[in-house]
C-alpha cells in the first residue's frame, strides 16, 4: 500500500476516498467537508462571563460586560447563595441593559423580578435565569456595554454570594 499525494482535487460531485464501491464522501460538490457521512458546520465562537457580585442588600448597578465584537447575547443566569422566596411586598426585580459604546443606552435586554406574581423565587446555589432576552436589544456592536441593576424592594432578602453568568456569541 502507498501513499498518494495530491496537488489539486476537484469533482463535479464531490471528494469520496475508499475501496471501490466502499468510498466514502469527504467533501460535496460546494466544499462542505464530511466525517462518517454527517456534514461538518462551524458553531459560532461564544465567551461565557461570570462576575462575582458578592454580598447585594440593596438597590445596586454593576457594569457586567463589555462585547469585545459584534455579536448577540444568549443567555443570561444570576446565583446567590440565599433562597429568595417570591412575594409580593419584599422583591427583586432584575434589569439588563445595554448601554451602548458612550454608556448613556437604556434599551432593557431582559428583565425579571422575584415578585409572586409574575415572577419567581431564587433557589440557594441554582442558576436563576433572568428571562428571554430582547431579539433586538440583546445583539451588540463591539464596545457595547452591559449592565445589570438590582433593585430592592421593601424587605427582600439580602443576596449573597452573588455572581452573574453571560453567554455571547461573535457574530
Amino acid at each position: 500500500m502507498g501513499i498518494t499525494h495530491f496537488s489539486a482535487v476537484s469533482g463535479k460531485d464531490g471528494l469520496y476516498v475508499g475501496a471501490k464501491d466502499a468510498e466514502v464522501q469527504v467533501a460535496d460538490a460546494t466544499g462542505v467537508l464530511y466525517h462518517q457521512g454527517t456534514a461538518m458546520t462551524a458553531s459560532p465562537a461564544r465567551k461565557v462571563v461570570v462576575v462575582p457580585l458578592g454580598a447585594v442588600s440593596s438597590t445596586t448597578t454593576f457594569c457586567v460586560f463589555v462585547a469585545p465584537a459584534a455579536g448577540y447575547l444568549n443567555s443570561c443566569k444570576l446565583v446567590t447563595k440565599n433562597v429568595i422566596a417570591a412575594n409580593d411586598t419584599n422583591y427583586w426585580t432584575i434589569a439588563l441593559t445595554d448601554k451602548g459604546a458612550a454608556g448613556a443606552g437604556t434599551d432593557t435586554i431582559a428583565s425579571k423580578t422575584t415578585k409572586a406574581e409574575g415572577g419567581a423565587a431564587f433557589a440557594s446555589y441554582t442558576a436563576w435565569d433572568i428571562g428571554t432576552l430582547s431579539s433586538t436589544h440583546k445583539v451588540l456592536a463591539a464596545g457595547d456595554v452591559v449592565t445589570l441593576t438590582l433593585t430592592k424592594t421593601e424587605s427582600a432578602v439580602a443576596l449573597a454570594e452573588a455572581a452573574v453568568m453571560l453567554e455571547f456569541v461573535y457574530a
